[in-house]
């Protein structure tokens, strides 16, 4: 049974459901001295959240001492072993590993005119012309530590608890629900991450071409492009639920010549932007 896209209504939805707890819940707590002061609450506001968080970061986690850092993106498809690969990267404790970070932002470029939000900026119209865009924004920020400018769906993901590196983060957004409650829990991906000394992203849902030119603009960015024999990875694509054996012809046809082009366009030289 083939893998059916959520319907626009749901993802609109969704969106409205954000949008409304942040308009809805309270300050996040004695910790946040912008939201809670001596003379009462503040309202609420986007440039009050802004200066909360600015404040936890300064004063809860002061800089921590710079260290030389690689960082490593994994590209690849899916079902060819890059969950197992990802996690013998993560046996290393000097390790940052994080879980296919764009699994949300992949289901809302289907949409038309979806508004990610962000905790420290306005809202972003998501759509499928600037995906790559924004992908590449995202990685950038994770391999930075910067998650204060991750859209909402992106910290707020499943696929958090995946990594030993974030699980912890998703345990305590699971205990202090809510938007504006990320800020109580962003300390926890924070700390992790500065203190690794190498950074590891997986992701099937990245262009091989934008990875590499990616690289050129950050030295300190390796991309491993993984491929594992098409055999394989197609047979467990169908036990998976991808598609269905009477589809194997096409299927086989249409994931060789994707993978073909990523390697000749990887040794043709990088001509795109993202």
């Amino acid at each position: 049974m083939a893998i059916k896209r959520p319907e626009t209504q749901d993802i609109v939805s969704k969106q409205a459901s954000v949008e409304m707890k942040m308009r809805e819940m309270p300050p996040v707590g004695s910790r946040s001295p912008s939201l809670s002061t001596d003379k009462g609450r503040l309202p609420v506001t986007e440039d009050n959240v802004i200066e909360d968080l600015d404040l936890m970061m300064s004063r809860d986690l002061p800089p921590l001492k710079s260290a030389s850092r690689t960082n490593l993106l994994i590209v690849t498809y899916m079902r060819s072993g890059s969950s197992l690969t990802g996690n013998l990267f993560e046996m290393d404790p000097n390790v940052f590993y994080v879980f296919e970070p764009l699994h949300d932002l992949k289901w809302y470029k289907w949409g038309e005119n979806i508004h990610l939000q962000y905790l420290t900026s306005r809202r972003n119209v998501m759509k499928d012309s600037i995906y790559t865009r924004i992908a590449g924004k995202t990685i950038r920020r994770i391999f930075r530590c910067d998650f204060p400018k991750l859209d909402i769906a992106t910290l707020t993901q499943y696929h958090m608890q995946s990594s030993d590196s974030t699980k912890s983060y998703h345990y305590c957004l699971q205990r202090y629900p809510g938007a504006l409650n990320i800020l109580k829990c962003i300390p926890i991906l924070y700390k992790r991450c500065k203190a690794a000394k190498v950074g590891v992203i997986k992701t099937i849902e990245f262009p091989i071409i934008s990875a590499k030119y990616l690289a050129t603009k950050d030295r300190s960015l390796k991309v491993l492009h993984l491929i594992r024999d098409p055999r394989a990875t197609l047979l467990s694509q169908v036990l998976h639920g991808r598609f269905s054996w009477d589809a194997i012809e096409e299927e086989s046809s249409q994931y060789c010549k994707k993978v073909l082009e990523d390697i000749q366009l990887v040794e043709m030289g990088l001509k795109f932007k993202i």
